[in-house]
This record gives C-alpha cells, structure tokens and sequence, in this order.
C-alpha cells in the first residue's frame, strides 16, 4: 500500500521512516529523523527495524522503496511505500509552502 506525501505531513509521527538509498544519495538529502538502511542491506539487518511501528519506506522515486515494503510486508512487517518518492514530497511541501522555490529547486537538483 502507498501513502502519499500528503498523508506522511499530516501525520509524522505515525511512521517509522526508512530510507533505503545509497549513503551517497542521503547525504545530499534525507528526511530529518530517517533512517537509513540500503535496499541491499535489508535482509541481514531485518532485526533494527522496529515491529510494533509502521514503517514508512522511501527512496528518491518511490521504486525501491516500493519494492522493499513489499518484502518487509512478506516478512510480516507494516510496510507502507511513499508514493512518488522524496521527489514527490519535495513538490508537496513547496505547494504547502513549508519550502521556498529555491529550497526546493536546490533539493530537487541534488536527489535528481
């Protein structure tokens, strides 16, 4: 199941927020609070991930992190997928006004 970047603003502190690029890719963004597990990692480190939360899976498009939550789903975990990615996130908070256009050009330009 997707969660848009909507319903992640309006309600935060449901999720457990997993990002699972590169730390190459999070170093030049990451959601404040995160954290990071790379996609090829995710099996041998299963254990770090919390049960009794809803984890809210993202990587720059929604792809990886798509398929990611649906193997966290199979291993009976309550996986969401943010649909669109940190990009479609970006685009949210900018049309929420809580980014300037420049913030959100500069964020844009570097998670691509």
């Amino acid at each position: 199941m997707n969660v848009t970047a909507r319903e992640f603003l309006g309600n935060k502190q449901r999720f457990f927020v997993l990002d699972v690029r590169t730390p190459s890719e999070t170093a030049l963004y990451s959601l404040d609070g995160s954290h990071l597990l790379p996609l090829n990692e995710l099996f041998v480190r299963l254990s770090e991930l919390p049960k009794d939360k809803e984890i809210l899976v993202v990587c720059r498009s929604g792809n990886r992190s798509g398929f990611a939550a649906g193997l966290l789903k199979e291993k009976g975990y309550r996986a969401f997928n943010l649909d669109g990615g940190l990009r479609d996130l970006v685009f949210e908070l900018f049309e929420l006004r809580e980014l300037s256009e420049a913030e959100a050009d500069r964020i844009l330009l570097k998670i691509g």
